[in-house]
């Protein structure tokens, strides 16, 4: 029964390793994502501070603005190519919410 026990264990762990594994490239994205916004995210006169931003200004070209949508892109690319094939559903939850952050 000990072995048993032991075993059914190192199932558990080894499962909750691969998720741990598997989800990090969400996480990943959603961190490079946020660094990116608040980079990019223009000023405004709003009294609360939703988001630390770097100080400077905005580069509004339209080189620029072209230069974010490519950005853009790659974080959407990046997005469709993680499998979430196997995730518990709270996982993919967080995908599915993530995935209209840069139509916004």
């Amino acid at each position: 029964m000990k072995v048993l026990g032991a075993v059914l264990f190192v199932i558990v762990a080894a499962g909750e390793t691969l998720h741990a594994q598997q989800t990090e490239s969400l996480d990943k994205l959603a961190g490079d994502f946020w660094t990116w916004r608040a980079r990019y995210a223009p000023f405004n006169g709003d009294d609360v501070p939703r988001m630390e931003r770097p100080g400077g200004m905005r580069d509004w070209s339209r080189a620029k603005i072209d230069n974010r949508r490519k950005e853009l892109a790659k974080f959407e690319a990046r997005w469709k190519k993680i499998d979430i094939n196997g995730w518990p559903i709270p996982q993919k939850v967080d995908y599915r919410l993530i995935g209209p952050w840069w139509r916004r």
